[in-house]
């Protein structure tokens, strides 16, 4: 029971996290903060879908959030972790729209304190990594039980 209570205390300090780290970067370069977030800086586009270390910490995020649960092929407990990554999405306790952020080039968010859609296919992408391993982990278990 006690991990259910650890992911939204891990939530709310993320979103701690998200607020300092943004707050910092606002302080030391403006409007011009997203720019200049090495955590925002694009490093795969795969057909429209572009990713960063942000999108990189959603997929670790989710993926570790199916561990904590135990979630394994329980599509119960798979649906709690994707509401969760909803709710995440739609309450953003970090977000704010009280300023411009410039556009750049380079970048996945034009600005990192309001969440993007894509966000939920990265979170998806953690579940799914995770369900893959359990699977090919049955897998080897299985082959292995039954040697000749």
């Amino acid at each position: 029971m006690y991990k259910y209570i650890i992911i939204p205390l891990c939530f709310i300090l993320f979103s701690i996290f998200i607020r300092i780290y943004n707050t910092n970067l606002k302080k030391k370069y403006g409007n011009n903060y997203s720019c200049k977030d090495i955590l925002n800086k694009k490093i795969v586009e795969i057909l429209s879908l572009k990713g960063c270390i942000w999108n990189i910490m959603h997929i670790f995020i989710y993926f570790g959030a199916c561990i904590l649960i135990n979630a394994r092929l329980n599509v119960y407990k798979h649906i709690i972790v994707f509401t969760i990554g909803l709710l995440w999405y739609f309450l953003a306790p970090y977000s704010t729209n009280k300023h411009n952020p410039k556009e750049c080039n380079n970048v996945v968010y034009t600005d990192t304190n309001i969440p993007r859609e894509d966000d939920i296919i990265f979170n998806s992408i953690g579940q799914l990594l995770y369900i893959l391993l359990v699977v090919i982990n049955k897998k080897i278990h299985y082959s292995n039980t039954f040697k000749f």
